[in-house]
């Protein structure tokens, strides 16, 4: 099977990442990244979710934290489910037996992890819980999680301890035998005005190479609240579970407590250079010129004041061939470009 320029990237960021187990900012400092699975978001997804004053968290960041993985697959795709890691952590505990010991642990458990039942939008927080504001602007309950920094604290940080990787590179021309990289149909794409994102295609050697750069990436942890007790999936290993459950169907790789999010993989104002082949460029490159956004490796890049369109152009290299050249701008958020899982297998 042939390697991809997508297999070639993540491959790179892997081992930039695993550089990275040294950060004291790492839960996981200790641990080798390949110790837990690292799964890639498919695009990046940008990260400004800025906290509230008010005790209420936004629905998409909390569908993040709290949703549970489609799979525990190591490289695969993130994919969040609709099911709630909270709520099925809760029906763990409601599903071990009568029997189990310690009975005291199991009772304050299931108290710290049972939603509250008061109105959200004339109580306050209770320990572990947050109000989430759904799509229609309702305030529900939702299970606390907090990341190890914000955004704007992780960006400061990482300008005072100078967290700089450093580009990522990927030379395509070494990269195999033939000489080249497949390019999957989502690594360039583009989005005209308010249209959808539009793929590029790459035909055999059009893409002649390719550099991912980014001013900083690291890693931030996310912490459950007080409604979860980590010595309970230790301590109900084995059960003894009623209603027929198994512990395979609890702790399997399908089961209620398969995996959640444990660490985001973060970067920090990435920029993209490629040399297309001219055959490229001339099928292309109408759309490149009416671009608002281009997705490229999974980073969205727009326009800013200082240079309106997202992606310069420069032609006139050797063999005829054009570079493609674009960055984020510093005031923009960083990305979530990964995530590592939690498992409980």
């Amino acid at each position: 099977m042939k390697t991809t320029v997508e297999d070639a990237l993540r491959a790179e960021l892997r081992q930039v990442l695993a550089e990275q187990t040294a950060n004291p900012e790492s839960s996981l400092a200790s641990a080798n990244v390949g110790a837990s699975p690292l799964q890639w978001l498919e695009p990046a997804l940008r990260w400004d979710w800025v906290p509230t004053v008010d005790g209420t968290m936004g629905d998409v960041a909390h569908h993040f934290y709290d949703g549970v993985p489609a799979s525990i697959e190591d490289g695969a795709p993130f994919v969040s489910t609709s099911a709630s890691f909270s709520g099925r952590y809760l029906t763990f505990l409601r599903v071990l037996s009568p029997s189990f010991e310690p009975v005291e642990e199991l009772k304050e458990s299931l108290e710290r992890a049972t939603p509250p039942s008061t109105p959200p939008a004339s109580s306050s927080n209770p320990p572990g819980w947050t109000k989430v504001q759904n799509k229609a602007s309702l305030l529900q309950w939702g299970a606390d999680y907090t990341p190890a920094k914000s955004p704007y604290e992780w960006l400061a940080g990482m300008a005072a301890r100078g967290l700089t990787t450093g580009p990522v590179r990927v030379d395509v021309q070494a990269s195999t035998r033939e000489g080249r990289m497949d390019a999957q149909p989502s690594l360039l794409k583009v989005r005209a005005k308010q249209g959808a994102l539009k793929p590029l295609e790459l035909k055999d050697g059009e893409l002649l190479s390719l550099t991912v750069s980014m001013e900083g990436l690291g890693r931030v942890p996310l912490y459950t609240g007080h409604w979860f007790n980590g010595s309970m999936p230790i301590l109900g290993r084995k059960g003894p579970f009623k209603g027929g459950y198994t512990p395979e169907q609890v702790f399997g790789a399908k089961g209620l407590l398969s995996g959640r999010v444990a660490e985001m993989m973060v970067a920090y104002q990435p920029s993209f250079e490629l040399t297309v082949a001219s055959s490229f460029f001339e099928r292309h490159a109408e759309d490149l010129a009416s671009a608002e956004e281009v997705q490229v490796a999974g980073f969205s890049f727009r326009g800013t004041r200082e240079a309106p369109g997202p992606v310069r152009v420069s032609p006139g290299f050797a063999g005829g061939s054009v570079g493609l050249s674009g960055a984020s701008a510093s005031f923009e958020p960083p990305f979530i470009v990964a995530v590592l899982l939690e498992t409980f297998d």
